[in-house]
C-alpha cells in the first residue's frame, strides 16, 4: 500500500473509531484531537439523519426502545456500509434482522422485505411476529405502549408486489 493510500486508510479506521495499524506520530496527534471526535459525531449524526429516513419504522421503534443510537454508532464503526443513503438503509435492516430482540429483529426484517419490492423485487418474504403488528405500528404512530408479546410467534406478515397493498398478516396461534 502506498503511503497516500495507507494514511487514508488509517484516517478512515480512526474516523469509524477503530484501532490502526500502524504507529505515525501525525496519526497519534490526530488520534488524541478534539477535531476527529467532532468529525466521528459529524458522521454519525449523518448516517442517523439517512437512516431515519431510509429505515423509517426500525429507527422509531429502535429509537423508542432506547437502541438506536448505539446501533447506528456500532453499524458505522463495524461495516462498510455504502455511501448512498437508500442502500446504507438497506444494509442495516439486513444488519438489525438478526437483532437480540425479537420486535426489532421482526420490524427490520419487515422492512427490509418492503425495501426489496419497492425497489422491484418479484420475491415473497414472510416474516414472523410475537405479537399484532398492527398494534405494533399503531404504538408507533400514536406514541403508545408498545404491545406485549404473546410468548411465541403467532403471526406471519407476508410482502410481495403481487399481494395487494404489497402486505397481508395471517393470525395462526
Amino acid at each position: 500500500m502506498s503511503g497516500l493510500a495507507q494514511l487514508q486508510d488509517s484516517m478512515l479506521r480512526l474516523i469509524k473509531a477503530r484501532p490502526i495499524n500502524t504507529k505515525d506520530s501525525y496519526l497519534e496527534l490526530v488520534e488524541g484531537s478534539g477535531e476527529l471526535v467532532a468529525i466521528r459525531e459529524i458522521a454519525i449524526w449523518w448516517r442517523t439523519y439517512h437512516l431515519e429516513r431510509t429505515c423509517v419504522h426500525t429507527a422509531r421503534l429502535m429509537r423508542r426502545l432506547g437502541l438506536f443510537g448505539q446501533a447506528v454508532a456500532e453499524f458505522y464503526a463495524g461495516t462498510a456500509a455504502s455511501p448512498f443513503a437508500e442502500e446504507a438503509g438497506r444494509q442495516f435492516v439486513a444488519a438489525m434482522s438478526g437483532h437480540a430482540d425479537h420486535l426489532v429483529a421482526s420490524i427490520a426484517q419487515f422492512e427490509a422485505a418492503l425495501l426489496k419490492v419497492r425497489a422491484g423485487s418479484a420475491a415473497r418474504y414472510g416474516i414472523e411476529w410475537d405479537r399484532n403488528p398492527n398494534d405494533v405500528f399503531r404504538a408507533l404512530e400514536q406514541g403508545a405502549e408498545l404491545p406485549a408479546s404473546e410468548g411465541m410467534p403467532c403471526y406471519f406478515v407476508e410482502v410481495a408486489a403481487n399481494i395487494p397493498g404489497m402486505v397481508c398478516c395471517t393470525y395462526f396461534a
